[in-house]
């Protein structure tokens, strides 16, 4: 386990309620954050990369929200079929917008693109509902 220490300070205005007098105090603080070590996935990538990957690909919480729903289209086999211009007026975020999330995806290898409107989602990285781990060994082996 990592543990660090941050220390920060910040200025704060104190008022005396009876005489209306006003009193700046400096105040100083630490924040303590901890990570763990994240155990391995197939030796391929950790929670913390895909974390790190999601972080990336997502500017806004919008992208979160396209990122989840698109994640939410996978089939059990790892395929994601999707028209992005009528997926876009279902979920109501502009077609750009979800080209953009979906591209950035693909750039930081959390899917790839098989042809027009169908992407696989790594198996290293993202297991769909459903899919067997048999179906998944498979899928990680064709990965490459």
């Amino acid at each position: 386990m990592k543990i660090e220490y941050l220390h920060e300070s910040s200025q704060r205005e104190l008022v005396d309620t009876s005489s209306g007098e006003v009193f700046n105090q400096q105040v100083s603080f630490s924040k303590k954050h901890t990570y763990y070590n994240v155990k391995k996935i197939n030796t391929k990538v950790t929670w913390m990369d895909i974390m790190d990957t999601m972080e990336l690909v997502c500017k806004s919480s919008q992208d979160i929200y396209i990122f989840g729903r698109v994640l939410d289209k996978t089939d059990p086999h790892g395929e994601i079929r999707v028209n992005v211009s009528e997926y876009s007026k279902q979920i109501g975020i502009h077609r750009s917008q979800v080209t953009a999330v979906m591209k950035r995806m693909v750039d930081k290898n959390m899917m790839k693109r098989v042809e027009r409107g169908v992407y696989l989602v790594n198996p290293f990285q993202y297991k769909a509902k459903g899919c067997s781990n048999q179906t998944m060994e498979k899928l990680q082996q064709d990965w490459n």
